[in-house]
């Protein structure tokens, strides 16, 4: 098996992992609405990691695979990283 499509895969894996696992919504526990409700942020900083390991992993795979011509790598590379995106 490649090594670029092993360490792609990892990477890829990884990033929807840390998705899952760590959601970059937080919960602002010091901002309560008057109806109760509790607001939510976003983490930009772990959102940005989770979607750079995505796009590294599914780069990696892409290019350990033979594809025929350009446009076959990059319509892969646009399923593979809107498929594994939260």
């Amino acid at each position: 098996m490649n090594v670029k499509k092993t360490a792609g895969g990892l990477v890829y894996f990884l990033g929807v992992a840390l998705g899952m696992l760590r959601p970059p919504v937080e919960r602002l526990a010091c901002m309560k609405l008057p109806s109760g409700e509790v607001c939510r942020g976003i983490n930009t900083p772990l959102l940005l990691i989770e979607f750079g390991l995505i796009m590294a992993g599914a780069l990696l795979i892409g290019l350990g695979h033979r594809f025929k011509n350009g446009h076959e790598l990059n319509g892969w590379l646009g399923v593979t990283t809107g498929i594994g995106m939260p």
